[in-house]
């Protein structure tokens, strides 16, 4: 991935990027090492539970959506077909007052 002389930034500056709308990887520059190859692990590790943990939340959130969607279908079904009826009555009323 990149080696010992540069690292991520820290998963307070990645929380606050995500925060803001701001998180894009691309635009993310290394900033100049304070210890071993173990903190870049430590702070990889971090970044990499934090972004599971967004993951996993975003996860549920679509779980809630689609579930919410899915009611919302049936009922518009139940009343399609509950109007149905009335609608073809109507039609059929509507057109025997036009034909007089």
């Amino acid at each position: 991935m990149y080696d010992c002389q540069q690292r991520l930034p820290s998963v307070s500056l990645l929380q606050r990027r995500f925060r803001a709308g701001r998180f894009r990887t691309r635009r993310l520059l290394p900033l100049p090492i304070f210890g071993s190859c173990t903190h870049i692990m430590d702070d990889d590790s971090a970044d990499i539970e934090l972004l599971e943990q967004h993951l996993n939340r975003s996860r549920q959130l679509s779980t809630r959506v689609t579930s919410v969607l899915q009611k919302f279908d049936r009922r518009l079904q139940t009343l399609e077909q509950s109007i149905l009826p009335l609608h073809k009555s109507t039609h059929s009323l509507t057109r025997l007052v036009d034909s007089q």
